[in-house]
Formats: C-alpha cells, structure tokens, sequence
C-alpha cells in the first residue's frame, strides 16, 4: 500500500470506528527537585528543560472514590465551572464514564453531579457544552447524542443516529453541529443542526456520492455575519480508494439565508484532512490540514496565505490561536507558529520533541504555551518524560517541564481561566488546578 493509501485508510479508520484510538501512559510520580537532561533522540539539538517541584496548587481532586483511573478528553468550561469527560474508564467502575463538575476557584463537586450519566459500557467519541447559556453538556458514542444539563444533572433529550454520528461534533450558541452517515460505505452524508435545549434538529446539508468519492462533513465553526446572519464553515472530506485519490473542499453555509455563500475546492495538496478544530477569529477562518495550515477570508473565500509543512502531521492537536498568532504541535514533536495577519512562520521548535497527547488542545496565559505532550518514542526512558509543558509563544523554547503532582502522567489536553491565571489538567487519577501567576524560580 503506498503512502497516500495508507494516509486515507487511517483517516477512513478513524471516522467509521466508534471508538477513538487513544494515547495514554501511567507514569509513576518522579517529582525531583533536580534539573535533568531530557532524553535527545539521534539527530536533535541538546535541550536542557527544568523539571523542579514548583507548580503552585491551588486544588486538587480524585475522579474516582477509588484507584480507578479514567482516560479524559480535553476539558471545558461552563460558567463557574470546570467539566471534565472521559473516553471511558480506566478499569470497568461499574460502567462509570467520568464526569466530573467542578467550582473554578474551590475544586468542590457540583451538588447535583454526585452521580454518573446513565450511559453504561460506553465509550465518548467526542463532547461538547453548549446552548445559550453554555449550560448544556453533549455526549456523542456514535450511536446516540445525549444532552444533560451542568445545572441539574440531568438528561435533558437523546437523539438516535438514523445510521452513525461520526466522532466530531461542535457547537455554537444554542446549536449542536453533528454529521450523520450510513455505518456501511459512506454513499451519503448529513450535516445537523440541533437545538441544545430541545434536541430538534435542522438539515443543513445532504449530499449523496459522486464519482466513487466516499465523504463526510466535518469540524463546523460558525460566526455572526454583520447582517446578522449565522455563516456556518465547515469541511467536506473525499475520499476515493480504489483511485488512491482525495480531495477536501471548504463550504461556508448561511444558516439564516439558507444558502452556500463560498466553496473552496480542493484546498489541501495531500487530499486528506486532520479532521482538528478550525478557528475563526475576526475575519480570518484557520483551518489545520493534515501537513498544512490555510487562513481564508470568510466573507469571500478567498485563500489569504497558506503553508505546507513537509515531514509533519497535524491529526493529533488542535490548532490555537491567540494574540494575533496561530499556533500547531505536530505529531513529530515539534511545536510552530504563524502570524496570522501576514503568514510569516515566526518560530519553529524542532528540538524539544514535544509529542501532542491524541485529540488534545493548548492553553494561552501571559505570552505562554501550556500543552501536555506525551513522547511517542517507546526508546524515550519513563522516568524523563515529562508530559506538562511551558512554551514561550514569542521564541518557541521551552521553559519548564513536569510530570505534575498526581501518581500518573497528564493526559490530552489543557485549560486556562484568562482572568485568574488558573490552569487545569488532569493525571487520569486526579484533577488539577494549578496558579500560573506563581512564576516557576527557575
């Protein structure tokens, strides 16, 4: 099988299967007080990184009553609240997914989430809170959708897939964006928009196949045009494998009109597509390609710049954008950013070997990087990986690294409040919240 083959089964793998393969190590607490070398495989640079004992805790709490640990996806807020999901648990706990509600500034469990959600034995593909009030937790195995409430924890609605919900799904203000597609070859596809507080649910999109081309839609952001209309933008993966051929075109749908209002055909060179989070921000839409990183214009359509970075995969990590940049992790290792207004790559670290956990996302605080990057590499030795990073977003280098202070390694991704400085992460047992305004004397 060539490579581009191989590229488009596993991406193909990924949308049919209903469980997200995932990385995850159980890293035993090696908490010096030391600086050590991090491990350099053949061909990068020396990098010395600080791993000293100085996360300033400001809480922290068990998932579990016991030892059993859970495989988390990224957290979010809601409100006065830190969430955090799991793909499932660890170990059987009765069929416990792991959800654990959080107060931002105590740590303490919501009273009303003293319970797990009555969904036995299934793992989460994917999740999301949403509604007006950014009060309504979505649940997504595939085979159904299901929304509680953060306020009173209970299930608001379930919606049945006619065929399969594909992993992904988004939201903005009070819509649920999911895509529906038959469990057998993709000859069809349909692109959702489902009220968060009642579950009824529109049709944006319905296309059937075309000249041998599997499909589906994915990754949907949306914005308030200035006539008020919701653009919902999203991307149409096809994939043609008795050809070995792909391509990924780029729709902007005004939900309001009704209407296409652009399509970008064919935007990525490889044909294939990371299926990560796009980004839009002011008049700009970034999308993450699987070895590229395009920003468009979403009034016209138009490409503004764009660039393909050869030797490198993006299907790990969402991209970030903040303080006028974006930045990637790759799953090489290696972390680089763009100044979005120009498209000038202003730094790449190609020395740190930061690996991105699978699905993970990046927090931005006081001109910092904050990722958990889990090396890959089994030659890595176990006792230096050191999962929980600061980057300098102006230079790339790494400024500090560490394993945490729980019994196992940090797990997919990171979240920042932006007014206390508050940072939270899991090490699968646990959840953290650590003060990064306390600055590491390093």
């Amino acid at each position: 099988m060539d490579n581009f083959s191989k590229q488009m089964f596993d991406i193909r793998t990924i949308m049919k299967n209903s469980l997200i393969i995932f990385l995850t190590s159980i890293i035993v607490l090696n908490f010096a007080c030391t600086k050590e070398q991090e491990y350099i495989p053949e061909g990068k640079s020396n990098s010395i990184i600080p791993t000293e004992n100085f996360l300033e805790i400001v809480w922290q709490q068990m998932v579990y009553d016991d030892t059993t640990g859970a495989d988390f996806l990224s957290p979010l807020f809601s409100n006065n609240y830190v969430v955090f999901c799991a793909h499932g648990p660890w170990s059987s706990n009765d069929g416990g997914v792991g959800l654990v509600v959080l107060n931002r500034e105590t740590g303490e469990r919501h009273p009303a989430w003293n319970h797990e959600p009555d969904i036995l034995n299934m793992a989460i593909a994917d999740w999301d809170i949403g509604g007006e009030n950014n009060d309504i937790i979505i649940l997504n195995n595939q085979l159904n959708l299901y929304a509680y409430s953060v306020n009173t924890g209970n299930l608001i609605w379930e919606k049945m897939a006619d065929d399969y919900f594909t992993p992904r799904i988004s939201t903005f203000g009070k819509y649920i964006f999911a895509t529906q597609e038959p469990s057998g070859p993709d000859t069809w596809s349909r692109l959702l928009a489902i009220d968060a507080a009642s579950g009824k649910s529109r049709e944006i999109i319905y296309e059937a196949m075309e000249d041998g081309y599997e499909f589906n839609y994915e990754s949907p952001a949306a914005y308030i045009a200035n006539t008020g209309d919701t653009i919902l933008i999203f991307q149409k993966i096809q994939l043609n494998f008795s050809l070995s051929k792909g391509r990924v075109d780029i729709y902007a749908y005004n939900m309001t009109q009704d209407s296409l209002s652009w399509r970008v055909n064919d935007i990525t060179e490889s044909g294939i597509s990371s299926v990560r989070d796009a980004i839009v921000t002011g008049d700009k839409y970034l999308f993450q390609g699987t070895n590229s990183i395009h920003c468009i214009d979403i009034i016209s359509g138009q490409i503004l710049w764009e660039d393909n970075i050869d030797g490198s995969s993006f299907a790990q990590h969402n991209n970030l954008y903040a303080d006028g940049k974006v930045f990637l992790n790759s799953d090489g290792g290696y972390s680089i950013c763009y100044d979005v207004n120009s498209g000038v790559q202003l730094w790449k670290n190609t020395t740190d070997y930061s690996y991105p956990s699978h699905g993970g996302s990046m927090a931005y605080y006081d001109g910092n990087l904050y990722l958990t990057a889990i090396p890959a590499n089994p030659q890595v030795p176990e006792d230096i990986r050191q999962p929980l990073r600061c980057i300098s977003a102006e230079t790339g280098k790494t400024l500090w690294s560490t394993l945490g202070p729980g019994p196992g390694a940090a797990t997919e991704g990171v979240i920042v409040d932006p007014i206390t400085g508050y940072l939270y992460f899991n090490d699968m047992y646990s959840i953290i919240c650590t003060d990064l305004n306390v600055k590491p004397n390093l």
